[in-house]
């Protein structure tokens, strides 16, 4: 259960999707999901209805409240086939009613938190690491009482 651990971490750091925008994602498909379900419980017709415009007009709205904060399916392999499996599972008549599309959001924040974790990381030690500047002689003197400057006041 290692990756229950991200939402102590996510808390130290200022994600793309804080944890209440992320809840309201959550909380947006789980609205259509249930509109789906409940047009699916009328015979027939209420799977056509579900079926493609329900759908698209989820899917609308995630692409939408993830691209507000610069989440795109589309630069993460991970998030592209959660979001592919949701949509063939949403297109399917029977199983719709399933909730893929809250699964398919929960997935993808939770994605997009490990992401901006590992880049957390990955600043920190960057840091840490980065060498001081150093003068060359090749350098000209404004360059290197600019240096010294930045030096003295770090």
């Amino acid at each position: 259960m290692k990756w229950l651990n991200i939402f102590s971490d996510i808390k130290k750091i200022k994600p793309r999707i804080s944890l209440e925008y992320g809840f309201m994602i959550v909380l947006v498909a789980l609205f259509f999901d249930v509109l789906v379900f409940i047009f699916n419980l009328i015979p027939v017709i209420g799977g056509i209805l579900a079926g493609w415009p329900l759908e698209i007009v989820n899917w609308c709205s995630m692409f939408f409240l993830f691209g507000i904060k610069g989440i795109w399916f589309t630069k993460n392999k991970k998030m592209a086939i959660t979001g592919v499996i949701a949509i063939i599972f949403g297109l399917i008549p029977v199983f719709n009613a399933l909730p893929e599309f809250t699964v398919a959001a929960a997935i993808v924040v939770i994605l997009s938190w490990k992401d901006d974790l590992e880049v957390a990381e990955k600043t920190a030690k960057a840091t840490k690491q980065q060498p001081k500047q150093v003068a060359t002689p090749q350098e000209t003197p404004n360059e290197i009482s600019r240096l010294v400057g930045q030096e003295i006041q770090a």
